[in-house]
C-alpha cells in the first residue's frame, strides 16, 4: 500500500483563491517596521498561493526584495531628516529666545501714536528705490503725513514722526497705517519696508520658523527683525 506521507498536507492550487483579495487592513503603516511587516506578509501570502507548476521567478523574487530594501532606506532617510529638522528648529528657538527683553525694530504696516511722544521708525528696501516717501494714513486711506526719505537700499534709515500732519496740526491719538513707496531702477513704482521698534517679550516655534511676541502686541517672524538694540 502506497502512503502519501506529508503530501496530504499540501493544499491544492486554486487560481480563484490565489488571486482573490486578501482580507486585512488597507493601511501600509507609516514606520519602516510597519512597511517591512506588511511587505513580508504579502510576500509570504504570494509564496503560499503561487502556482506550483509555475512558481515565482528567482529574478522577480530578488527584485521584490530589492524594492523592499529601497523602501526601508527611503523611510529611514525620511525619519533621519525629520529628526534633524526638529533639532534645527529647537536650536533656532533657543537662539531667538536670547532676544527676549531686547529692543528690536521689526517690519510693520501700522503704528500707534499716544498723542504725546514721537515715534521712531526705520525704513529700508530689498531693492534700490529712488524718490522714496513714507506715507502715514488713517485706516480709511486719508494721508496724514508724508516724509521724504530719498534713495533707499537694504540699509536701515531711522526717522521720528512727531504726530503732526502735513499742515502742521496735531493728529489724534490712535493707530495709523505706514507704507514706504518709491521708484525702482526700471522707473516703476516699488515698495519698501517700514520698521517699528518694540521689546521682545516671548518666542515660540511656529511651523518651520520662530515667531517673536512684541510689547506692542505684534507677533512677527524672526526674519522680520532687521535691527536689534538702538
Amino acid at each position: 500500500m502506497t502512503t502519501q506521507g506529508n503530501l496530504g498536507a499540501i493544499g491544492t492550487y486554486d487560481p480563484v483563491t490565489a488571486n482573490a483579495p486578501k482580507p486585512g487592513s488597507n493601511s501600509l503603516g507609516t514606520s519602516s517596521k510597519d512597511i517591512q511587516d506588511h511587505f513580508m506578509r504579502m510576500l509570504i501570502a504570494q509564496l503560499q498561493n503561487q502556482n506550483p507548476l509555475n512558481p515565482m521567478d528567482n529574478a522577480e523574487f530578488s527584485s521584490q526584495l530589492a524594492q523592499m530594501s529601497q523602501l526601508q532606506s527611503i523611510e529611514s532617510m525620511r525619519v533621519s531628516i525629520d529628526s534633524f529638522v526638529k533639532q534645527v528648529q529647537s536650536g533656532r528657538l533657543l537662539d531667538q529666545s536670547a532676544l527676549i527683553g531686547k529692543s528690536v525694530m521689526a517690519a510693520a504696516e501700522s503704528l500707534v501714536w499716544n498723542g504725546t511722544d514721537g515715534i521712531e521708525f526705520g525704513v529700508n528696501s530689498t531693492s534700490v528705490l529712488s524718490n522714496a516717501v513714507v506715507r502715514i494714513k488713517t485706516y480709511d486711506g486719508r494721508v496724514v503725513d508724508e516724509i521724504s526719505v530719498g534713495a533707499l537700499s537694504d540699509e536701515v534709515k531711522t526717522y521720528t514722526w512727531n504726530g503732526l500732519g502735513k499742515d502742521g496740526s496735531k493728529t489724534l491719538p490712535g493707530r495709523y497705517t505706514i507704507a514706504v513707496e518709491g521708484l525702482g531702477p526700471d522707473g516703476k513704482a516699488g515698495g519698501g519696508t517700514a520698521l517699528i521698534g518694540a521689546t521682545v517679550i516671548g518666542a515660540q516655534r511656529q511651523g518651520s520658523g520662530v515667531s517673536l511676541h512684541l510689547s506692542d502686541g505684534r507677533i512677527v517672524g524672526d526674519d522680520q527683525i532687521l535691527r536689534v538694540g538702538s
